[in-house]
């Protein structure tokens, strides 16, 4: 995989970076490294697990690349001035394999960021904290079973934390099969079960249920500016219900979000308030484009192909804006992160674009005007996992279409521990030199933690 490729997913919006913070010490990990050295760049430890034992409240885990095999969990807390961050210091460079459990994180004010994790695990990431940002991650083809406790790439799973991001992340081949040999509707993209977060920049196809999934105990999110397509259950799916016992879905904001090619594309169900609202989506090729609770009506939905470079179905394509789209300027304010997947400021024209992506356009045009600029173009056809081409994954099955859903809901989160991740984009980069985009957002991440 290229490095373009590599950074499609690092930009998350400078405004998540911004508090004022103490970044206290820098530690790294090393696959060649020892948990009895004293963790510097010159002697780096051997595990994430050993370093959570060691970091305080400020302090960044500088993870370098290669393979780091097994189980892992970690339960140091930040605060809120001073979270502690774990991020692969090569984009997707350091690559996580599960045997048994995902990364459970049970400390608060944690930021993970740049991760591929793949492996034997039901959950790749699972927020048992407060607090947790999950940024840039790529999780792809996990080992879920379609039981009582089904799966996901990133859940935030424990009922009595707030405030979990997932951002600029990418998620698919997250699957399992029913019984009956249909998709099963417990095995989620991104799962978000607990009151307060945003869900942005994501991209999330080809997992078995929705794409993003929202039950139990959640309520104030803002899910916008997704691109969510190929999922076997559904796009989008807004509901609450089962463990606590009192979840109620309400004051929800999804908006500015691409969802096409799914049996269903948005939809509320199980729990759910007046105070949704569903803003400036576009809807395309799904069964059922929105299904809605309670009178909900959604507002300025554009019904239309949206006009991508090269939208290919299993995740070898390019997913910018070609111009002439009609995502192009067309979405709300309301909501969105301050730059794209890419790092891309927003807006670049006369509105937002619907999306993961903004297309950056030339000084003294709008994001319509077909002298906007693409940066460097192409797509990006190789395959994350070899290099070979094709990013949907060559083992996972093919997607069913038409599949009922929501049927069962409760799916992938519960209060104990759940499985791992790992990942593939098909996305370029829009600028020369694939690692601006990470670039600029370690450097805000780090001046987030100084004084």
């Amino acid at each position: 995989m290229t490095m373009d490729a590599k950074t499609c997913a690092m930009a998350v919006g400078m405004v998540f970076c911004t508090a004022s913070s103490a970044h206290a010490a820098d530690y790294y990990v090393a696959p060649d490294g020892d948990d009895d050295a004293d963790g510097t760049m010159a002697n780096p430890w051997a595990s994430i697990a050993h370093a959570d034992t060691i970091v305080a409240a400020g302090d960044v885990v500088h993870v370098l690349p290669g393979e780091y095999s097994g189980t892992f969990e970690t339960d140091a807390s930040g605060n809120e001035s001073a979270p502690i961050v774990f991020v692969s210091e090569e984009t997707w460079g350091a690559r996580l394999v599960a045997e048994g459990d995902g990364w459970i994180a049970r400390g608060d004010w944690v930021d993970i960021v740049g991760f591929e994790y793949t492996g034997d695990a039901a959950v790749g990431m699972l927020a048992m904290g407060s607090h947790i940002r999950y940024l840039s991650n790529w999780v792809h083809h996990l080992n879920p079973a379609c039981n009582d406790n089904g799966g996901a790439a990133i859940d935030a799973g424990n009922y009595d934390a707030t405030h979990v991001d997932m951002i600029g992340n990418v998620v698919h081949d997250i699957w399992a099969d029913d019984t009956d040999g249909t998709p099963c509707n417990r095995v989620q993209g991104l799962y978000h079960a607990i009151p307060f977060g945003t869900i942005a920049n994501n991209l999330a196809w080809h997992n078995s249920g929705w794409g993003i999934h929202t039950w139990h105990n959640p309520s104030d999110l803002v899910i916008t500016n997704n691109l969510v397509f190929d999922n076997g259950g559904g796009g989008i799916i807004v509901g609450a219900g089962d463990s606590p016992g009192d979840g109620y879905a309400d004051n929800f904001l999804v908006a500015n979000n691409i969802v096409m090619h799914n049996p269903i594309g948005i939809s509320e169900f199980g729990a759910t308030g007046l105070g949704n609202r569903y803003v400036s989506n576009l809807l395309y090729e799904n069964g059922d484009d929105v299904s809605l609770q309670n009178g909900l009506v959604d507002e300025d939905t554009i019904s239309a192909d949206p006009g991508l470079v090269d939208f290919q179905l299993d995740g070898s394509g390019d997913y910018r804006p070609a111009p002439g789209s009609p995502v192009l300027d067309a979405g709300t304010p309301e909501g969105a992160p301050p730059t794209d997947i890419d790092g891309v400021a927003r807006p670049q024209g006369e509105g937002i674009d619907i999306g993961p992506y903004e297309l950056a356009v030339e000084v003294g045009t709008t994001g319509g005007d077909d002298t906007a600029s693409t940066g460097n173009g192409g797509d990006a056809s190789g395959d994350p996992a070899d290099g070979s081409g094709g990013g949907g994954g060559d083992d996972a099955p093919d997607p069913t279409t038409g599949s009922e859903a929501p049927g069962d809901t409760s799916g992938s989160s519960s209060a104990g521990a759940q499985d791992d991740a790992g990942g593939g984009c098909g996305c370029a980069s829009r600028e020369p030199g694939g690692g601006s985009a990470l670039m600029l957002f370690v450097a805000a991440l780090l001046r987030r933690r100084r004084v």
